[in-house]
C-alpha cells in the first residue's frame, strides 16, 4: 500500500475524517442463518465486518438472493458482497483476505447406513444440492451431478432438509453450520432422526469484494487486529455454539 492509502486508513480508525467523506456502504449479503440474520440485521459475516471496519464507514445492509449478489456488485447497485472468491473474476474487484469460511458436506440419514466415501459413491443416490452447488464444489461433482439423472438443486435449504427427513432424497449438501441451524428450527416434520455426513470437499474460504481499494485494505487492517484480539472467534462461537 502506497502513503496516501496508509494515511486514509489511518484517519479512518481514528475518527478523523468527516462524516460527509466517509460514504455509506452499501453491503450485498446473501441472508441465511446463522451467517446472515435478515430478521435482525445480525449473524457472524455483518458483526465481522462492521467490527473489521473503521467506526467511520457505515453499514447499509442490502439482502440478496445468493444468484443475484454478483450481477448487483457488476451494476452497482452496491458497494460491496460477501461471499464470495476471487474466481469470480468481478471486473473493477478489490478482494478483502479470509474472512469466513463454509464446510460443504453430503448430509444423510444415519439409519440409512449409506457408505458415502468418495464424491463417486453420490452417482446413484437422489442427490440435492443448493444452488449452483455445481460452479462451486468442484469438477469431479460437477461431472456426478451431469451423468445422473437423480440430481437436483434447490433454492430453499429448509426444503432440501424436509425432503431429506421425509424420505424424498437420500443426500443434500450444503454447509455443516446452517444444516445444524435450520433443522433445529423445522417443526412441520419430524427431524429427530440422527444424521450423518461425509466430508467429501474441501473447507471454502470466501472474501468481501469491495469496489474501493482504500475500503478494502482498511477492512483487512481491522480484521487482522479483530483475529488477534480474540473478538474474531468470540463472534464466530456465538452464532456456532
Amino acid at each position: 500500500m502506497n502513503q496516501h492509502t496508509w494515511k486514509w486508513i489511518a484517519l479512518l480508525w481514528l475518527g478523523l475524517i468527516h462524516p460527509a467523506m466517509a460514504q455509506e456502504l452499501k453491503l450485498g449479503l446473501f441472508p441465511m442463518s446463522p451467517y446472515v440474520i435478515q430478521e435482525s440485521g445480525t449473524g457472524i459475516e455483518p458483526e465481522v465486518i462492521r467490527a473489521a471496519l473503521p467506526p467511520s464507514v457505515k453499514t447499509k445492509l442490502v439482502y440478496l438472493p445468493f444468484s443475484r449478489l454478483i450481477a448487483s456488485f457488476t451494476d452497482g447497485t452496491v458497494d460491496a458482497i460477501s461471499p464470495v472468491t476471487e474466481s469470480a473474476n468481478l471486473p473493477g474487484a478489490f478482494y478483502s483476505n479470509v474472512h469466513i469460511t463454509y464446510q460443504n458436506v453430503a448430509f444423510s440419514l444415519k439409519s440409512r447406513g449409506l457408505n458415502i466415501k468418495s464424491i463417486a459413491d453420490l452417482g446413484k443416490l437422489r442427490v440435492i444440492g443448493f444452488q449452483k452447488a455445481t460452479l462451486y464444489l468442484g469438477n469431479d461433482f460437477a461431472a456426478m451431478a451431469k451423468s445422473n439423472p437423480k440430481y437436483d438443486e434447490l433454492p430453499s435449504l429448509e426444503n432440501m432438509i424436509r425432503m431429506l427427513y421425509s424420505g424424498r432424497a437420500d443426500v443434500v449438501i450444503f454447509d455443516l453450520v446452517i444444516f445444524k441451524d435450520l433443522r433445529s428450527k423445522i417443526k412441520d416434520v419430524d427431524v429427530s432422526q440422527e444424521f450423518a455426513y461425509a466430508e467429501l470437499f474441501p473447507i471454502n474460504e470466501y472474501k468481501v469484494a469491495f469496489k474501493s481499494k482504500e475500503t478494502a485494505d482498511a477492512f483487512n487492517a481491522g480484521l487482522a487486529k479483530l483475529k488477534s484480539s480474540g473478538k474474531y472467534a468470540s463472534i464466530i462461537s456465538h452464532y456456532t455454539k
